[in-house]
């Protein structure tokens, strides 16, 4: 009976209004679609709440500030560190106007910098952009003017390769700049 009756339906739909998109049918019975849409469509479950990776890692840092999170070229960065520097980086691009709709742009090579810098965009709210420096000159202008990157992080010996007009800041050669931002979220 429910069959034929959405069949029924369906049929006259189609004869009174033959060039109306499918989507814009209604082939249910109205009790049967206010059933759907009222009394079926009240399920809402409780869904865990997801955090962020700058999130979980500011929690680990809490936890084990002490703890070793980075080697690189024979140095060590702890876990409290590099959560400091990160906070620093995201007050400073706040301050810059980074936020939720932002792109940054990092254009560094594998280094305590890159780690930083991920973290601070992250933290600061903004979307990040890599950018392999080691991409050739077009590839990387044309990444910088098609996603059009609010600033790019970058490190000193990168800065040439970048397009003029672009907001740079060297995270190498800058870094005591962020000296003047808190190190706390």
């Amino acid at each position: 009976n429910y069959v034929q009756t959405a069949l029924s339906e369906l049929v006259d739909a189609l004869q009174s209004d033959p060039d109306k998109p499918l989507c814009e049918l209604n082939i249910l019975p109205e009790p049967e679609r206010l059933m759907q849409l009222t009394q079926w469509n009240t399920f809402a479950p409780e869904l865990p709440l997801v955090e962020c990776l700058h999130q979980r890692f500011e929690a680990h840092a809490r936890q084990s500030p002490n703890a070793i999170a980075l080697i690189f070229d024979g140095l060590e960065m702890t876990y409290g560190q590099l959560n400091a520097k990160a906070n620093r980086l995201a007050h400073y691009l706040r301050s810059r106007g980074v936020g939720s709709e932002h792109i940054v742009g990092l254009c560094v090579e594998r280094s305590f910098e890159m780690l930083i810098g991920i973290l601070g965009i992250l933290k600061a709210g903004g979307a990040y952009l890599p950018i392999d420096p080691n991409y050739p000159k077009e590839r990387i202008s044309f990444m910088i003017g098609d996603a059009a990157p609010y600033i790019v992080l970058t490190q000193e010996i990168f800065m040439e390769g970048l397009p003029e007009g672009t907001s740079l800041f060297c995270l190498d050669r800058d870094a005591t700049v962020l000296s003047d931002f808190p190190d706390i979220d």
